[in-house]
């Protein structure tokens, strides 16, 4: 009976957990700015970030703007902060 019961519980508990579980919407992404000449870019930049169902000739299926701290030519986002990112992957 206690061992019927702790299953019980144990499964109740799995069950609540998965309700509660969410996919992130958010992707994080690390990059690279530089100029034509492959300078390294440091300052703050207005960077549109978009993703296609093809390399090339697709359709866009999401696009988010965000404003990007560059340094020496580095950068790190959450691409989905402004426009969470709702797909099938």
């Amino acid at each position: 009976m206690k061992t019927a019961f702790k299953i019980t519980a144990v499964l109740i508990l799995i069950s609540a957990i998965s309700v509660f579980s969410q996919v992130p919407h958010k992707i994080s992404y690390q990059g690279v700015l530089t100029d034509i000449d492959g300078n390294a870019l440091n300052g703050y930049y207005s960077i549109q970030f978009s993703l296609w169902d093809e390399e090339t000739a697709g359709n866009m299926l999401w696009v988010e703007e965000q404003q990007v701290t560059v340094s020496n030519g580095n950068f790190d986002v959450y691409l989905g902060i402004n426009n969470p990112i709702v797909l099938p992957f």
